[in-house]
């Protein structure tokens, strides 16, 4: 008797320890990383541009509108992608690649041609960035370094 009741004692312990490990993750997707919506994602790319370009209120409902549009169809292009299991990055990043310059456009349309020069340099410093953690990853001609 005394068996038993550790036993049960021991699986609801268990069991209410994986309930609050799974309720502590809060918005995060299966794979652990945020849930991508594409309001959260027009959200945090709109606070961006509030801070780096200091955008006016109107400016800043102005530039969530056009993120948030693009937001939404850059979720809709990745899901078929998935869907038809084409999801190769390159696949990927060539269909996104006319809607993100149509978006650039929007948003520098918006812009004063100060912030359009602060736009033009974070985003200079933003691909150097980039450029240096892939030559990090990978060797000389491109491939892989092995770990």
């Amino acid at each position: 008797m005394k068996f038993s009741k550790r036993l049960l004692t021991a699986v609801a312990f268990l069991f209410i320890l994986t309930v609050s490990a799974s309720a502590q993750r809060g918005e995060r997707g299966p794979r652990g990383d945020r849930e991508r919506s594409p309001e959260k994602t027009a959200e945090r790319q709109t606070a961006r541009m509030v801070e780096s370009l200091d955008l006016t209120e109107e400016q800043a409902e102005k530039i969530q509108a056009i993120n948030l549009m693009y937001a939404e169809k850059t979720m809709a292009v990745r899901k078929e992608a998935r869907a038809k299991e084409y999801a190769q990055r390159e696949n990927v990043r060539e269909a996104l690649k006319p809607m993100r310059e149509a978006q650039e456009a929007e948003l520098l349309s918006v812009l004063t041609p100060e912030q359009v020069e602060k736009f033009a340099a974070l985003k200079e410093e933003r691909g150097e960035k980039g450029s240096r953690r892939g030559k990090a990853k990978r060797g000389e001609k491109g491939r892989k370094l092995k770990k």
